[in-house]
Protein backbone atom coordinates (compact mmCIF):
# COMPACT_ATOMS: atom_id res chain seq x y z
CA UNK A 1 0.00 0.00 0.00
CA UNK A 2 2.81 2.45 0.88
CA UNK A 3 4.36 2.03 -2.47
CA UNK A 4 1.35 2.87 -4.47
CA UNK A 5 0.85 5.89 -2.61
CA UNK A 6 4.66 6.47 -1.95
CA UNK A 7 4.66 9.68 -3.48
CA UNK A 8 1.96 11.24 -1.38
CA UNK A 9 3.43 10.05 2.17
CA UNK A 10 6.71 11.74 1.15
CA UNK A 11 5.34 15.10 -0.52
CA UNK A 12 4.91 16.74 2.88
CA UNK A 13 2.03 18.85 2.80
CA UNK A 14 -1.33 19.17 3.38
CA UNK A 15 -3.06 16.84 3.60
CA UNK A 16 -0.09 14.77 4.89
CA UNK A 17 -0.27 10.73 3.98
CA UNK A 18 0.67 8.43 6.65
CA UNK A 19 0.06 4.74 6.91
CA UNK A 20 -0.47 2.56 9.97
CA UNK A 21 -0.85 -1.01 10.66
CA UNK A 22 -3.97 -2.24 12.84
CA UNK A 23 -3.98 -5.89 12.67
CA UNK A 24 -2.39 -8.95 10.39
CA UNK A 25 -3.43 -8.15 6.84
CA UNK A 26 -4.70 -4.55 7.12
CA UNK A 27 -3.40 -1.05 7.18
CA UNK A 28 -4.63 2.34 7.49
CA UNK A 29 -3.60 5.47 5.49
CA UNK A 30 -4.52 8.75 8.05
CA UNK A 31 -5.10 12.11 6.52
CA UNK A 32 -4.34 15.16 8.59
CA UNK A 33 -4.72 18.74 7.56
CA UNK A 34 -4.95 22.12 9.61
CA UNK A 35 -7.66 24.22 8.20
CA UNK A 36 -9.77 27.26 9.29
CA UNK A 37 -12.94 25.38 9.46
CA UNK A 38 -14.49 21.73 7.73
CA UNK A 39 -15.55 23.01 4.17
CA UNK A 40 -11.76 24.22 4.02
CA UNK A 41 -10.18 20.64 5.49
CA UNK A 42 -12.86 19.13 3.05
CA UNK A 43 -11.62 21.28 -0.04
CA UNK A 44 -7.99 20.62 0.63
CA UNK A 45 -9.08 16.75 1.24
CA UNK A 46 -10.74 15.80 -1.81
CA UNK A 47 -8.05 15.80 -4.33
CA UNK A 48 -6.10 13.65 -2.28
CA UNK A 49 -8.46 11.30 -1.04
CA UNK A 50 -9.65 10.84 -4.55
CA UNK A 51 -6.46 10.09 -5.99
CA UNK A 52 -5.93 8.00 -3.11
CA UNK A 53 -9.14 5.92 -3.93
CA UNK A 54 -7.95 5.59 -7.88
CA UNK A 55 -5.21 3.91 -7.14
CA UNK A 56 -6.05 2.06 -4.09
CA UNK A 57 -10.19 1.47 -5.18
CA UNK A 58 -10.42 -2.26 -5.15
CA UNK A 59 -8.47 -2.80 -1.50
CA UNK A 60 -10.20 -0.16 0.06
CA UNK A 61 -13.05 -1.78 2.46
CA UNK A 62 -13.92 0.90 5.06
CA UNK A 63 -13.25 4.87 6.05
CA UNK A 64 -12.42 5.85 9.38
CA UNK A 65 -12.74 3.34 12.35
CA UNK A 66 -14.59 0.44 10.34
CA UNK A 67 -13.51 -2.90 10.92
CA UNK A 68 -13.81 -5.40 8.04
CA UNK A 69 -16.26 -7.46 10.44
CA UNK A 70 -18.20 -4.06 10.32
CA UNK A 71 -18.34 -3.95 6.42
CA UNK A 72 -18.89 -7.50 5.68
CA UNK A 73 -21.58 -7.49 8.10
CA UNK A 74 -23.25 -4.92 6.57
CA UNK A 75 -22.84 -6.11 3.07
CA UNK A 76 -24.65 -9.17 4.23
CA UNK A 77 -27.30 -7.66 5.96
CA UNK A 78 -28.14 -5.19 2.95
CA UNK A 79 -28.30 -8.07 0.59
CA UNK A 80 -30.60 -10.18 2.86
CA UNK A 81 -27.66 -12.82 3.20
CA UNK A 82 -26.58 -15.54 6.02
CA UNK A 83 -23.35 -16.83 6.50
CA UNK A 84 -22.12 -19.82 8.46
CA UNK A 85 -18.37 -20.84 9.97
CA UNK A 86 -16.41 -23.84 9.54
CA UNK A 87 -13.12 -23.71 11.13
CA UNK A 88 -9.67 -25.37 11.96
CA UNK A 89 -6.68 -23.37 12.34
CA UNK A 90 -8.44 -20.51 13.17
CA UNK A 91 -9.80 -22.60 16.44
CA UNK A 92 -13.73 -19.82 16.34
CA UNK A 93 -11.63 -16.67 15.53
CA UNK A 94 -13.60 -15.76 12.78
CA UNK A 95 -16.74 -16.53 14.36
CA UNK A 96 -15.72 -14.42 17.65
CA UNK A 97 -14.77 -11.29 14.87
CA UNK A 98 -18.29 -11.47 13.34
CA UNK A 99 -19.74 -11.61 16.76
CA UNK A 100 -18.32 -8.80 18.02
CA UNK A 101 -20.58 -6.57 15.86
CA UNK A 102 -23.98 -5.64 17.63
CA UNK A 103 -26.94 -7.17 15.22
CA UNK A 104 -24.60 -9.90 14.08
CA UNK A 105 -27.45 -12.54 14.45
CA UNK A 106 -29.25 -11.15 11.91
CA UNK A 107 -26.64 -12.68 9.14
CA UNK A 108 -24.26 -14.94 11.36
CA UNK A 109 -26.26 -18.11 12.10
CA UNK A 110 -23.15 -19.99 13.73
CA UNK A 111 -20.37 -21.74 13.33
CA UNK A 112 -18.56 -25.07 14.04
CA UNK A 113 -14.80 -25.39 15.50
CA UNK A 114 -14.22 -28.76 13.28
CA UNK A 115 -10.51 -29.39 14.76
CA UNK A 116 -10.22 -33.09 14.42
CA UNK A 117 -10.77 -34.56 11.32
CA UNK A 118 -13.40 -36.97 13.12
CA UNK A 119 -15.12 -33.57 13.54
CA UNK A 120 -14.95 -32.66 9.64
CA UNK A 121 -16.20 -36.19 8.70
CA UNK A 122 -19.07 -36.67 11.57
CA UNK A 123 -20.39 -32.83 11.53
CA UNK A 124 -19.42 -31.04 8.24
CA UNK A 125 -19.83 -34.43 6.36
CA UNK A 126 -16.55 -33.79 4.40
CA UNK A 127 -15.77 -37.05 2.87
CA UNK A 128 -13.19 -39.97 4.63
CA UNK A 129 -11.84 -39.96 0.63
CA UNK A 130 -11.00 -36.53 0.50
CA UNK A 131 -9.12 -36.11 3.86
CA UNK A 132 -7.17 -39.48 2.58
CA UNK A 133 -6.44 -38.56 -0.61
CA UNK A 134 -5.05 -34.68 0.23
CA UNK A 135 -4.85 -34.35 4.02
CA UNK A 136 -6.88 -31.86 5.89
CA UNK A 137 -4.64 -28.48 4.73
CA UNK A 138 -6.08 -28.97 1.69
CA UNK A 139 -7.91 -26.96 -0.78
CA UNK A 140 -10.10 -29.60 -1.35
CA UNK A 141 -11.17 -30.25 2.27
CA UNK A 142 -11.03 -26.65 2.51
CA UNK A 143 -14.22 -26.11 0.01
CA UNK A 144 -15.84 -29.58 1.62
CA UNK A 145 -15.87 -27.95 4.87
CA UNK A 146 -17.50 -24.75 3.56
CA UNK A 147 -20.13 -25.98 1.54
CA UNK A 148 -20.58 -28.69 4.61
CA UNK A 149 -21.60 -25.77 7.33
CA UNK A 150 -23.42 -23.68 4.45
CA UNK A 151 -25.82 -27.12 4.11
CA UNK A 152 -25.55 -28.12 7.53
CA UNK A 153 -26.99 -24.59 9.69
CA UNK A 154 -28.74 -23.46 6.02
CA UNK A 155 -26.92 -20.27 5.15
CA UNK A 156 -26.36 -18.73 2.21
CA UNK A 157 -22.65 -18.85 2.24
CA UNK A 158 -20.08 -21.00 4.21
CA UNK A 159 -16.73 -19.93 5.05
CA UNK A 160 -13.87 -22.27 6.09
CA UNK A 161 -10.56 -22.40 7.50
CA UNK A 162 -7.99 -24.98 7.80
CA UNK A 163 -4.36 -25.06 8.30
CA UNK A 164 -0.51 -25.26 10.00
CA UNK A 165 -0.62 -22.50 12.55
CA UNK A 166 2.20 -23.92 14.32
CA UNK A 167 5.02 -23.65 16.03
CA UNK A 168 5.29 -27.21 14.84
CA UNK A 169 2.85 -29.78 12.55
CA UNK A 170 4.93 -28.51 9.48
CA UNK A 171 6.53 -30.82 6.44
CA UNK A 172 8.46 -29.58 3.54
CA UNK A 173 5.78 -29.77 1.29
CA UNK A 174 3.31 -28.45 3.92
CA UNK A 175 4.89 -25.70 6.31
CA UNK A 176 3.88 -24.48 9.14
CA UNK A 177 2.03 -20.99 7.80
CA UNK A 178 0.07 -22.40 5.45
CA UNK A 179 -3.77 -22.10 5.21
CA UNK A 180 -6.40 -22.93 2.75
CA UNK A 181 -9.57 -21.11 2.99
CA UNK A 182 -12.93 -21.91 1.24
CA UNK A 183 -16.08 -20.04 0.92
CA UNK A 184 -19.23 -21.72 -0.80
CA UNK A 185 -22.06 -20.74 -1.97
CA UNK A 186 -25.35 -22.42 -3.92
CA UNK A 187 -23.85 -23.53 -6.98
CA UNK A 188 -20.46 -22.55 -6.32
CA UNK A 189 -17.29 -22.94 -4.35
CA UNK A 190 -13.99 -20.63 -4.27
CA UNK A 191 -10.98 -21.61 -2.59
CA UNK A 192 -7.78 -19.86 -1.60
CA UNK A 193 -4.24 -20.54 -0.63
CA UNK A 194 -2.12 -18.64 1.65
CA UNK A 195 0.91 -18.73 3.21
CA UNK A 196 1.75 -16.63 6.56
CA UNK A 197 5.07 -16.21 8.21
CA UNK A 198 3.61 -15.16 12.12
CA UNK A 199 4.04 -17.28 15.21
CA UNK A 200 0.97 -19.34 16.26
CA UNK A 201 -1.11 -16.45 17.00
CA UNK A 202 -0.07 -14.28 14.22
CA UNK A 203 -0.94 -16.75 11.83
CA UNK A 204 -4.56 -17.53 13.16
CA UNK A 205 -4.72 -13.95 13.37
CA UNK A 206 -4.00 -13.54 9.30
CA UNK A 207 -6.24 -16.20 8.31
CA UNK A 208 -9.01 -15.14 9.85
CA UNK A 209 -8.25 -11.53 8.20
CA UNK A 210 -8.02 -13.48 4.96
CA UNK A 211 -11.38 -15.65 5.70
CA UNK A 212 -13.29 -12.13 6.19
CA UNK A 213 -11.69 -10.64 3.27
CA UNK A 214 -12.57 -13.73 0.82
CA UNK A 215 -16.26 -12.43 2.03
CA UNK A 216 -15.68 -9.02 1.08
CA UNK A 217 -14.31 -9.73 -2.12
CA UNK A 218 -17.68 -12.12 -2.72
CA UNK A 219 -19.83 -9.70 -1.32
CA UNK A 220 -18.79 -6.70 -3.38
CA UNK A 221 -17.96 -8.22 -6.90
CA UNK A 222 -13.73 -8.37 -6.91
CA UNK A 223 -14.79 -11.96 -7.54
CA UNK A 224 -17.02 -13.71 -9.99
CA UNK A 225 -20.25 -14.63 -8.54
CA UNK A 226 -23.50 -16.15 -9.28
CA UNK A 227 -26.49 -14.42 -10.70
CA UNK A 228 -29.42 -13.82 -8.46
CA UNK A 229 -27.24 -14.11 -5.29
Amino acid sequence: MAAAVHDLIEAGRAPTVAPYFTRRGETRLRLTVRAADAEEAEKLFAPVEAEIRRRLGPHLFGVDEETLEEVVGRLLKDRGLTLATAESCTGGLLGHRLTNIPGSSAYYLGGVVAYDNRAKTGVLGVPAEILAAHGAVSAETAGAMAEGVRRLLGADLGLASTGIAGPGGGTPTKPVGLVYLGLAWEGGVETRRHLFGWDRLGNKEAAAQAGLALVWEWLTGRRESPSGV
